[in-house]
């Protein structure tokens, strides 16, 4: 039982950073495809 809690736990800290993450973005003017072409460009520099 107590397994599924945490799991339930885990599962809305979740949800509340992606919320969070999400008024940051419109906050800030930033889209999902910023922030894909950031990630892209930051793995991208390892590899040269």
């Amino acid at each position: 039982m107590n397994n599924k809690e945490n799991k339930q736990g885990g599962f809305l800290r979740f949800i509340i950073v992606f919320i969070i993450a999400i008024l940051i973005m419109k906050y800030l003017h930033i889209t999902f495809a910023d922030v894909f072409e950031w990630i892209k460009n930051f793995f991208q520099s390892f590899s040269k």
